[in-house]
């Protein structure tokens, strides 16, 4: 009982390891300890260690709030109990084909922790209950059979490639409160069709649904205060989009290669347009360019072989490099 850390790593990779009893005297376990144990099914911990515990296997903090360890080989792995309140750091990372849904309780009160459930690819539906407040950086990355995500009406924050690469991602319903869609959050959910937006939305960041190629229309609310560039990179089913924020750029590549893209709501807000942000968007035949924009960036129209018709008001001061080039 003389331990008083477990490591990084210090169990990494050993595919044989089916059990683990942490003594009284640990005081830290770093999140990797267990990473790559494919065929631990409990971690223990001795009733007198005064910083974690176990039930049923799984480790917790002492007071069981945060469910901090899921071993890999667990089966039954849908279950998050009541009394949790978070979902510590890579606690699910890399359950392969053990968990094939969650459910995260409404009395859950705090966050859905970086990196975890990454790579775990037998998950094929999250609801996430009414209480958790933040999805962290990769929480859900390379869940690849990952289908259905219900979210919470508490969650306020999706963070950075929280579901990138999901790429059976059909259904995403968002709660009422989000009001942050961070960094590439859904980059290269390739079966995702549409996304309700709620009036809670105020940011959507960059390259945050870069790559849903399964995308036919989208709906930006007017509550929304900030679009960042390359949001809807390459998709390349989407047929219409609608801004309704109060936006004053159009950023750089915000639809660059929609190659579906046939029709365009801009609000009177908008005050110039960035680099590529229409490129290669081939089915666009016609665009009316709002009164109040000054300036248009470089590529912005480049490579739109269907476009007939462009409308640029007396505003506009500015012009780039190759905007209507290949027109």
């Amino acid at each position: 009982d003389s331990i008083i850390s477990i490591g990084p790593q210090l169990f990494c990779d050993c595919t044989s390891l089916t059990n683990v009893t942490i003594p009284s005297s640990v005081i830290s376990i770093d999140v990797s300890a267990f990473f790559g144990c494919s065929s631990l099914t409990a971690i223990n911990v001795n009733y007198e260690n005064e910083n974690y515990t176990s039930v049923d296997g799984i480790l917790f903090n002492k007071d069981k709030t945060v469910l901090l360890r899921y071993p890999m080989h667990k089966p039954d792995g849908n279950i998050v109990p009541d009394y949790v309140n978070s979902i510590g750091s890579n606690a699910f990372q890399d359950c392969g084909t053990q968990l094939n849904s969650i459910v995260i309780p409404d009395t859950a009160a705090g966050t859905i922790g970086e990196y975890a459930f990454d790579g775990c690819l037998g998950l094929e539906s999250v609801t996430i209950g009414n209480s958790i407040t933040l999805i962290d950086t990769r929480a859900f990355w390379e869940c690849t059979n990952l289908k259905s995500v219900i979210i919470g009406n508490s969650v306020t924050s999706i963070g950075t490639d929280a579901f990138e690469d999901c790429t059976n991602l059909e259904t995403v319903v968002l709660g009422n409160s989000v009001e942050t869609i961070g960094d590439r959050a859904f980059y290269n959910c390739q079966k995702l069709q549409s996304i309700n937006f709620p009036e809670s939305v105020r940011v959507i960041m960059f390259s945050s649904f870069y790559g849903c190629t399964s995308f036919e229309s989208v709906v930006i609310p007017d509550t929304v205060e900030t679009l960042e560039a390359y949001v809807f990179n390459d998709c390349t089913n989407l047929e219409s989009a609608e801004i309704h924020a109060n936006i004053t750029s159009l950023e750089d590549g915000l639809f660059r290669g929609c190659t579906s893209l046939t029709s365009v709501t801009i609000p009177d807000t908008v005050t110039s347009f960035g680099d590529d942000t229409f490129h290669n968007c081939t089915s666009l035949a016609s665009i009316t360019i709002p009164d109040n924009v000054t300036s248009i960036g470089s590529y912005t129209f480049c490579g739109c072989t269907s476009l007939t018709s462009v409308t640029i008001p007396d505003s506009v001061t500015s012009i780039g490099e190759y905007t209507f080039n290949g027109c």
